[in-house]
């Protein structure tokens, strides 16, 4: 199996590599690892075919849509998908199915992307441990929440994924499943469609096996413009913009707070880029950064409350502890203290 969006969509768009063929082989891996890994909950290997089969079809008549289509990718289940259910990890929405799409989940049909399935999210994009497994040693966690998708890309059971984030929710997973992916900035990607966690700290974003691809999601689930031009020619062996980058990098709490090997790792990862030609400028950390992390943990609990309270009083079973204990703090958070949080995240908004 080809190991990237950029060069599966080359083979494709030369007529050397059918949609069927790379949903099989993605169907093969999923068949081949998931027992071990639990990566989805839904696999729809009938209509992934089907889709790959319109897909083929439609490219043999000259109607390419651009770099994802016949791409088998898998969808975080938090974001709907018409027909699928839409759990966010519970046991009682197993049969809630969406009647729309997402806008996110539209923008990567139109451009013809195929469904696989939905990938496991911890318990409503939360802190509750996920059944999923690190590919890499089962006996640890993939990082939470897009668990499933950050583990099937890792397994190449797809080529690219939706995640979502609110506090490392992308990020954490691919990290600690070594795959690629973006914490957009903030409503640069819609997030209707998408279970909530805490609505003015969620963020959408892709997950892909390298960089490039990242890009090429980004580019069709963005309202904005993608860094390298999306309106002309939109080949996967597009110019790349020219010039070397200027990269950088944050430390303060980010170097305090980081385990000892991931200093190191970053100290290899900035000599190997400045080796490439790469610029990397120390950035200091804005003044009002200093109470991120508990201002971050109140709002994040105070919007997961507002969005659970009647639900958790009524179907309490349906909560796991992490989850139930973080609503539980949003309810009891004075007014007062919330609105405080609101305005530090107003100022370092200001100051980033």
């Amino acid at each position: 199996m080809l190991p990237s969006i950029h060069a599966a969509s080359e083979e494709i768009r030369k007529g050397r590599l059918s949609p069927v063929d790379l949903v099989k082989a993605c169907l093969e891996r999923i068949e081949r690892c998931e027992e071990r890994v639990r990566a989805w909950v839904l696999i729809d290997r009938e209509g992934a075919l089907a889709r790959a089969a319109e897909c083929a079809r439609e490219i043999e008549r000259g109607g390419w849509r651009g770099p994802l289509h016949g791409i088998p990718l898998g969808i975080k289940d938090v974001f709907d998908v018409f027909d699928w259910p839409t759990a966010a990890g519970s046991y009682l929405w197993k049969n809630s199915i969406a009647r729309h799409d997402a806008t996110v989940v539209r923008r990567l049909r139109q451009a013809g992307a195929v469904f696989l399935g939905k990938t496991v999210t911890t318990q409503y994009a939360s802190f509750d441990p996920p059944p999923t497994r690190n590919p890499w040693n089962i006996a640890r966690t993939p990082g939470g929440s897009s668990s499933g998708s950050a583990a099937a890309l890792a397994c190449g059971m797809c080529l690219g994924a939706l995640g979502s984030q609110t506090g490392g929710s992308i990020t954490r997973p691919a990290s600690y499943c070594g795959v690629a992916s973006c914490k957009p900035t903030f409503g640069r990607v819609p997030i209707d469609g998408t279970v909530p966690l805490a609505p003015s700290l969620d963020h959408v974003g892709p997950l892909a096996r390298c960089v490039r691809d990242v890009e090429i999601l980004l580019g069709v689930i963005s309202d904005w413009p993608a860094s390298v031009g999306w309106g002309g020619d939109q080949s996967a062996d597009a110019p790349r913009s020219p010039g070397a980058p200027r990269l950088g990098r944050l430390r303060g709490l980010f170097d305090h707070r980081a385990d000892p090997s991931v200093v190191e790792m970053m100290r290899q990862v900035c000599t190997q880029l400045e080796k490439k030609g790469a610029a990397i400028v120390d950035v200091p950390e804005p003044a009002a950064f200093a109470e991120v992390l508990p201002r971050h943990h109140t709002i994040m609990a105070v919007e997961a409350a507002m969005y659970h309270q009647e639900r958790l009083r009524r179907h309490p079973e349906d909560y796991a502890p992490r989850i139930r204990a973080l609503i539980e703090e949003g309810l009891r958070c004075p007014a007062p203290e919330y609105a405080r949080c609101k305005e530090h995240q107003k100022l370092l908004r200001s100051e980033m």
